[in-house]
């Protein structure tokens, strides 16, 4: 890796990211105006550079993290054919590091996962628990594949043995944090099934971690949420969708990634509140963060998160409805943000893999519900 030494920066001169001009990366976009100590992505490579030149000093090979955490950039960014070729380069890169490999393999495990390619990938993590006996984050994986695969028995065993008998690496917050997206997954699948007491429960126990990540609790914010006006899901989701929230945005670190799950929470939470103005409003600062924040291409593959704000949207101008002297105009905002939403589900539909698409599924299928009620009054 070349040495990056620190400077004094003028960022309104600046035209590419110091990265991309170091030839670490070949291209990188920026959406903060170069200020890097606001940057997650050059907080990681400092410390992957820090650690190599500590190792280099000590005699000891370097630590090849950056093809892993490029890697899951790419993947993030849906460009799986580069994702793949990031993990394949960390594999090859010769290192004894066991945790390093695993993580590798559990990386090609999450690119085929995503195409669609569910039994290559289930070989892929069960490659890398051999690796590790007992990883937590295999675990969770897999557990994730047979959930898309409609294997809702399945997916929980594999998320309650990571609960319970997984290895979460080194550190009580690692270990915590894997405990919260087990408890999450537990919670979508019991939605699956229906059995709203059970889900009740994990998110309960979500709720109650020690430490949680601020994506694990909102994305367990709109799953109540989406649930809390059915018949069934009224008895057990009233309060999850605030408590959830607004743990979540308390000391967040509210970068391009965490803000906008957060400000969908909370809109989800105001939803719930029955404050549908307030909703409606967070809904739509989350849309604009995810547009200040994501580049185009990283906007367009997670888009499902803009159809689930506008689900909610859409219900929320359905409940304002009632004063005769806006009915007319929420009604039409309602039918415009539903058409919005569908046009952006019916493009992605079609996707082997979407993130948390459960989720934005449950939505929809409410905002239909409530759409479907109104017009048959």
């Amino acid at each position: 890796m070349p040495e990056i030494t620190a400077c004094k920066i003028d960022n309104s001169k600046r035209t590419s990211c110091l990265w991309a001009q170091a030839g670490i990366v070949r291209k990188k976009e920026c959406r903060i105006n170069y200020l890097c100590t606001e940057c997650h992505f050059d907080r990681v490579m400092k410390h992957v550079a820090r650690e190599n030149r500590e190792l280099k000093l000590s005699g000891k090979k370097p630590n090849y993290m950056i093809h892993t955490t490029l890697g899951q950039i790419w993947l993030l960014r849906g460009k799986h054919d580069l994702a793949q070729k990031c993990f394949r380069e960390a594999l090859k890169s010769g290192t004894e590091s066991k945790d390093y490999i695993q993580n590798a393999v559990v990386g090609l495990g999450n690119v085929l996962l995503r195409q669609g390619r569910y039994e290559e990938a289930l070989n892929k993590f069960e490659d890398a628990l051999d690796l590790m006996k007992g990883d937590a984050s295999a675990q969770v994986a897999i557990a994730e594949t047979h959930l898309r695969r409609k294997d809702a028995k399945t997916a929980l065993e594999c998320a309650e043995e990571a609960q319970w008998t997984g290895k979460f690496g080194k550190g009580i917050r690692i270990r915590e944090n894997f405990v919260a997206s087990a408890y999450l997954m537990c919670a979508r699948i019991q939605v699956e099934r229906e059995d709203f007491s059970e889900t009740e429960k994990y998110l309960y126990k979500l709720e109650y971690t020690a430490v949680h990540s601020p994506r694990d609790l909102s994305l367990a914010s709109l799953l109540a949420a989406a649930n809390s006006d059915s018949e069934k899901g009224k008895i057990f989701f009233s309060r999850f969708p605030v408590s959830l929230s607004k743990k979540a945005s308390i000391d967040s670190n509210f970068d391009g990634m965490t803000s906008p799950i957060c400000l969908s929470a909370l809109g989800a939470a105001k939803y719930t509140e029955e404050d549908y103005l307030g909703a409606i409003s967070f809904f739509k600062k989350a849309m604009a963060e995810r547009e200040k924040w994501w580049p185009h291409d990283v906007r367009a593959f997670h888009s499902m998160d803009d159809a689930r704000d506008l689900y909610f949207m859409a219900m929320a101008h359905l409940k304002l409805t009632n004063d005769s002297n806006t009915a007319e105009s929420h009604e039409s905002e309602a039918r415009l943000c539903y058409k919005k939403a569908e046009e952006i589900f019916q493009r992605k539909k079609n996707l082997p893999y979407i993130d948390y698409e459960d989720i934005a599924v449950r939505i929809r299928t409410r905002a239909k519900e409530a759409l479907d009620k109104h017009q048959g009054r």
